[in-house]
């Protein structure tokens, strides 16, 4: 595999990681609930 396209799939994952986050505590994004029928 070309070295190039694997730099992409180690520097995306950190940067969505602190975008959802972000979200999560700026309240962009409500806290995931799971409820038990």
């Amino acid at each position: 595999m070309n070295p190039v396209m694997f730099i992409p799939f180690v520097l995306v994952q950190p940067i969505l990681a602190a975008i959802t986050l972000a979200a999560y505590s700026l309240g962009i994004i409500p806290p995931v609930t799971n409820l038990a029928p």
